[in-house]
């Protein structure tokens, strides 16, 4: 049997990053529509002794996350944008274990990829007399089609410099439930996380 269950903080992330990205494009009509593509993924690594020096264990985590998604603008005034969206994550994760205790070794993997419908809404309220904006977006899916139940939240603001270029500071906090195979067997999978974190990215319009 397979069972991990997961809360990775900030800290944890820096410390046993192994490599990193985050990627985003988005386009948009005047008629309302517009769609957004995100990709990301983290692979994470760590090591340890155990007690008395007996032995050791390494551990490789890796998660990614891609989402395509569709939504609809149903505010757009000067000041403020509201987006209500839908769209499908593919999530793709992997986890490898590798253990020896004296002359006994061993090596374990285990990982599942699966698909999740979610739904959500986005804010944008631009601060008064500022070039500055508040950003808030929550989503919500899975529904137990694939995971039990999968939510996204996140918080920043954007720094428009020009009609071209901004600049986004946030938090943002991914959360999935996920299980898979037979309690019992070695085809059962549990995936349990909450991945969360500040973030930062350039935007460019064209």
């Amino acid at each position: 049997m397979s069972d991990v269950g997961l809360s990775v903080n900030p800290a944890d992330i820096i410390d046993r990053l192994d490599l990193g990205f985050m990627g985003y494009f988005e386009g948009y009509n005047a008629n309302g529509w517009g769609f957004n593509v995100d990709y990301g993924f983290m692979d994470l690594s760590d090591n340890g002794t155990f007690a008395g020096g007996l032995g050791t264990a390494d551990a490789d985590i890796f998660q990614g996350i891609l989402t395509a998604t569709l939504f609809l603008r149903v505010v757009d005034t000067p000041d403020t944008l509201v987006d209500v969206y839908g769209g499908i994550p593919w999530w793709d994760t992997d986890i490898d274990v590798a253990a020896t205790l004296g002359a006994i070794s061993a090596d374990v993997s285990m990982g599942d990829n699966w698909v999740d419908p979610h739904i959500g809404i986005r804010f944008e309220k631009q601060l008064p007399n500022s070039d500055w904006a508040l950003n808030l977006q929550g989503d919500i899916g899975g529904f137990g089609i694939a995971s039990d139940f999968a939510w996204t939240a996140v918080v920043g603001v954007t720094w428009y410099a020009n009609e071209k270029f901004a600049l986004e500071i946030g938090y943002r906090a991914q959360g999935v439930d996920f299980e898979s195979g037979v309690v019992g067997t070695p085809s059962h999978f549990s995936y349990d996380t909450v991945t969360h974190g500040p973030r930062i990215g350039a935007v460019f319009k064209f």
